[in-house]
C-alpha cells in the first residue's frame, strides 16, 4: 500500500491521516512522508457548518461501511458524476473499496440525508509523489446524480481573503481524537504563499500547486478527517471551491497553516477538464501470468458517459511488437452511455516490471484522446499440493500460497508489501459461496475476493466469519483470495481465513461440518458427489 492513503483512514483538513480513530494517531508516524510526520487531524475553532450552505459537501466511505465511523475523507461533487479530493485520500486503494455519500450533514443519519453512490475510477494526479503538490484526484461515480454543484475558482485570492473549510475531522489540537458525526466549519484568512513558506520547514517548498490558509496565532484550521474537503470563497455572492484540504504541521498551531491544493492552478492548466470529459480507460485490478505460459491475456475497458460516440483507433504497447487486441476499434462504435471491452494478448514480462499501454481514442465531441496506463503482474503457478485436493479443481498460488488445515483455508504469513494468493480456476457458470474473516491492520492490509479480475469483496481489519455469495457469469471462470499487506506494521494476526467453500450448482468443494479429505481426480469427484447425496447442509447466512 501506498502512504497516506487507504479505504478507511482518517485524515486532516489540511493534513491527511487514515481513518480509523483509535488508530490515526499511530498511523501518522508510518506514513512515507517522514518529514510531515505531525499531520494534521480535523476542524479546529469552529462551529457546527449550516447545511444548506454545503449541499455539495461529499463523504468518503469505506466500501460497506457505515458513513459513520465509515468516513475517512472528505470531498465535493464538482459535476452529476465527478467528486474532487485529495489524492493521498484515495493512494493505494481501488475504486471498488471506496463509497460516497454525497450531500451529508449527518454521518448518523444517512437513511434520511445524502446519497450514496459506487466509485468506477480514481484519477489522481499523474505527478502526485506523495510529497508536495499535485494531492488533488477526481472520482468518477457509477451514476450520474441530480445534485448541487460547487463552482471552481480560476484565479487564486488575494491576501487576507475570508475563506471557509468543512468537515468531519478531528475537534481538537492537543493529540485527542474527538471526530464529529455533525458537519463542522471554520474561517480562515487566505495566506499569501510568501508569507507561508516563511514559516520553514516543508512550507519552505509550498508552490504553485498549493495555497495556504489561517492565521499567524494559530487557532483555527482544518484537521484529521477534513482531508480532501473543500476550501470555498463567497465571490460575490457565488460560492466557489479554491482548495483542497491537502496538509499541515500540527492543526491551528502557531505559524503553521493549512495547506491546499490550488484548484485555480488545476482549473486553469485544463487537468479537472481533462478528467471529467467523459471517456476513461479502466484497467483490470489484476494481470496474471502462469507457469509456463509465454503469453497474458486480460482485457482494458473503454467507459463513454457523453452523448457521443467514442472508437479505439489503435494501442501501442511498449516493449512488444507481438502485442493483439480487438474490440472497440473504428469500425465499432461504442453507443453513448455505454461501455466495451478491449482484449489484449501480450507476450509475457518479468514479475515487478511494468508495461506501459497508450490507447488512442476518437471522440464525436473531444476528439483525439490518448490514454496511458500501466500493467504490473502477477505470477501464479500451479498448486500439485493440498489445496487442489481439498478444493477438486485447479488452484493457482504465488509464492505465498495459502494453506489448508482443519476444513479451512488461510493465508500464509507474509511480510510488508507483500500478498498471499490462491486462484480457482476453470469454474463454469455458477455462484460460489463462503465464509470469510480477516485480522489484519484495518484500513491498511486486505482481504480482496477477485472473479475475473474484477474485485467483489473486500475486508479488513477485526472481522468474524461472515458469509457472503458471488455470481460466476461467465462460461469459465475464476475465482481469487488475495491477502494484501502493505508497506510497515501488522495488527491482529495478519491473516485471511476461508471456509464452507461450496460451488453452485456442481459441486461442494468444501464441505462442512465433516471435511471430506480427497486426492483431487475422478476419486474426489465422486466423494464429492456422494457427500451431497448423504449429507444435508445448513443454510448459509446471508451477507448483511
Amino acid at each position: 500500500m501506498k502512504k497516506l492513503s487507504i479505504i478507511m483512514g482518517m485524515v486532516a483538513l489540511g493534513h491527511c491521516m487514515p481513518i480509523m480513530a483509535d488508530t490515526d494517531l499511530q498511523r501518522q508516524l508510518k506514513d512515507p512522508l517522514s518529514s510531515l510526520e505531525n499531520l494534521k487531524p480535523r476542524i479546529i475553532g469552529g462551529e457546527p457548518a449550516k447545511r444548506e450552505n454545503w449541499p455539495f459537501m461529499v463523504a468518503l466511505v469505506g466500501r460497506g461501511q457505515s458513513a459513520h465511523p465509515g468516513q475517512f475523507c472528505g470531498g465535493s461533487l464538482i459535476g452529476d458524476r465527478y467528486v474532487l479530493t485529495a489524492a493521498h485520500c484515495v493512494d493505494g486503494s481501488a475504486a471498488e473499496d471506496i463509497e460516497v455519500v454525497v450531500g451529508i450533514y449527518d454521518l448518523t443519519q444517512e437513511t434520511s440525508q445524502g446519497e450514496r453512490v459506487n466509485v468506477s475510477l480514481i484519477l489522481s494526479h499523474q505527478d502526485y509523489r506523495h510529497t508536495h503538490g499535485n494531492d488533488i484526484a477526481v472520482l468518477v461515480l457509477e451514476d450520474a446524480l441530480n445534485q448541487d454543484i460547487v463552482a471552481l475558482a480560476d484565479i487564486e485570492n488575494k491576501s487576507g481573503d475570508s475563506l471557509n473549510v468543512a468537515g468531519w475531522g478531528n475537534l481538537n489540537s492537543d493529540g485527542t481524537v474527538n471526530s464529529p458525526a455533525i458537519l463542522h466549519q471554520v474561517d480562515v484568512d487566505y495566506v499569501s504563499r510568501e508569507l507561508c513558506k516563511q514559516s520553514g520547514g516543508d512550507y519552505s517548498n509550498v508552490n504553485e500547486t498549493e495555497i495556504c490558509a489561517g492565521f499567524e496565532q494559530g487557532g483555527k484550521d482544518s484537521c484529521q478527517g477534513d482531508s480532501g474537503g473543500p476550501l470555498i470563497f463567497n465571490d460575490n455572492g457565488v460560492v466557489k471551491q479554491v482548495g483542497v484540504v491537502s496538509w499541515g504541521a500540527g492543526c491551528a498551531q502557531p505559524d503553521n497553516y493549512g495547506v491546499y491544493a490550488n484548484v485555480a492552478y488545476y482549473a486553469e492548466n485544463g487537468w479537472i477538464k481533462e478528467q471529467t470529459n467523459g471517456v476513461y480507460l479502466k484497467s483490470p485490478n489484476y494481470v496474471w501470468s502462469y507457469e509456463g505460459n509465454e503469453r497474458v491475456n486480460t482485457s482494458l475497458q473503454v467507459l463513454n458517459f457523453t452523448e457521443g460516440h467514442a472508437r479505439v483507433l489503435d494501442l501501442e504497447i511498449d516493449n512488444d511488437n507481438t502485442a493483439e487486441w480487438f474490440g472497440c476499434h473504428h469500425v465499432q462504435e461504442t453507443s453513448p452511455i455505454e461501455k466495451c471491452d478491449v482484449s489484449l494478448s501480450l507476450a509475457s514480462w518479468p514479475e515487478g516490471e511494468k508495461r506501459q499501454v497508450v490507447v488512442n481514442l476518437e471522440h464525436d465531441d473531444v476528439g483525439l484522446k490518448s490514454i496511458q496506463l500501466e500493467l504490473e503482474l502477477d505470477r501464479l503457478a500451479r498448486d500439485l499440493g493440498e489445496l487442489s485436493g481439498a478444493i477438486g479443481r485447479s488452484v493457482y498460488v504465488n509464492d505465498n500460497a495459502w494453506q489448508y488445515s482443519d476444513g479451512a483455508f488461510e493465508s500464509v504469513a507474509i511480510g510488508n508489501s507483500s500478498s498471499s494468493i490462491m486462484q480457482i480456476a476453470e469454474l463454469e457458470q455458477g455462484k460460489i459461496s463462503f465464509e470469510a474473516s480477516v485480522s489484519s491492520e484495518l484500513g491498511y492490509d486486505f482481504l480482496r475476493v477477485v472473479v475475473n479480475g474484477e474485485v467483489k469483496l473486500t475486508l479488513s481489519g477485526q472481522e468474524s466469519f461472515n458469509a457472503y455469495e458471488l455470481e460466476l457469469p461467465n462460461t469459465v471462470n475464476s475465482v481469487t483470495f488475495i491477502y494484501e499487506k502493505d508497506n510497515v506494521y501488522f495488527d491482529g494476526k495478519d491473516k485471511a481465513y476461508i471456509q464452507r467453500l461450496k460451488f453452485e450448482p456442481d459441486v461442494i468443494v468444501n464441505p462442512e461440518p465433516e471435511p471430506i479429505a480427497t486426492s483431487g481426480g475422478a476419486f474426489g469427484i465422486i466423494m464429492g458427489f456422494m457427500a451431497l447425496f448423504l449429507m444435508s447442509f445448513k443454510t448459509s447466512r446471508k451477507e448483511p
